[in-house]
């Protein structure tokens, strides 16, 4: 964690389960979005709802597709600014993006990260150490406040 008087008022262990939660979240969200995406090439999903139903207007779907696809582009794109910093980031980027955009599990992370960024094997608990910084470095840069108060 960094030592800048800035975060000594942050709970960084609550601050990394926080963005781990949100980072899983991307899954659902995109789940959510192709849903949409589905639903409106099928004419028949076009009903017209009664004048009592405001859950299923078209206007709503709409809605919740923005709303899927702007969660999913919150994430894509916050990994996308971290990799831009250094060298280091971009690995940790790449972490985060396998691990949860691409929904790897951490052994086939670890083997596609270690290729990607020429290292050598990256054991799991290497993994760990790694995903600690990854998580605080998304949890600083990314625009939804994720970090936790003391």
């Amino acid at each position: 964690m960094s030592t800048n008087t800035l975060y000594s008022s942050i709970d960084y262990t609550a601050t990394l389960r926080k963005t781990r939660t949100f980072l899983a979240d991307y899954h659902m969200w995109h789940i959510e979005a192709a849903h949409f995406n589905s639903w409106i090439k099928s004419p028949s999903n076009f009903q017209i709802p009664s004048q009592h139903s405001t859950e299923n207007t078209v206007e709503n779907r709409v809605i919740n597709q923005a709303n899927a696809q702007f969660e999913c582009d919150l994430r894509t794109k916050t990994l996308a600014q971290i990799a831009t910093i250094d060298d280091e980031s971009a690995f940790l980027s790449d972490l985060l993006y396998f691990r949860w955009i691409n929904n790897w599990t951490v052994r086939k992370t670890c083997t596609e990260l270690a290729e990607k960024h020429h290292r050598d094997f990256i054991s799991e608990r290497t993994y760990a150490n790694y995903l600690k910084k990854a998580l605080w470095e998304f949890a600083v840069v990314c625009p939804q406040n994720l970090l936790v108060s003391k």
